[in-house]
């Protein structure tokens, strides 16, 4: 990805509202984290996990677990949740690649 390509953020409708992911550092430490957890996604409380890291991912009022229940399709939810965490894998990345590289002896 060149450095003038923006990463478009994931989005989520509620209500005919559109919400967009928030890039936060927190967030990419949450995903790591879960990434590390052996989540049963078959359960009440791996559900309830996965929709909670989307909820902090779009931190809005608006965007709740129910919310996600009521608007996202069954078939999308991975979809949704595979998206958000690429994108702040992503963003994370595209970052990194695009500072400056330290030369080796050199202090700055």
């Amino acid at each position: 990805m060149s450095r003038n390509q923006k990463l478009k953020p994931p989005q989520i409708t509620i209500d005919g509202k559109t919400y967009k992911v928030k890039k936060r550092l927190k967030l990419l430490r949450r995903m790591y984290e879960l990434n590390d957890q052996e989540i049963e996604v078959e359960s009440i409380e791996g559900l309830e996990v996965l929709y909670q890291f989307l909820v902090d991912c779009f931190n809005d009022e608006a965007v709740t677990m129910d919310a996600i229940e009521d608007n996202v399709d069954v078939d999308e939810f991975m979809d949704l949740f595979d998206a958000v965490a690429g994108f702040l894998r992503d963003s994370f990345t595209s970052k990194m690649e695009s500072m400056p590289k330290k030369e080796p002896g050199t202090s700055h």
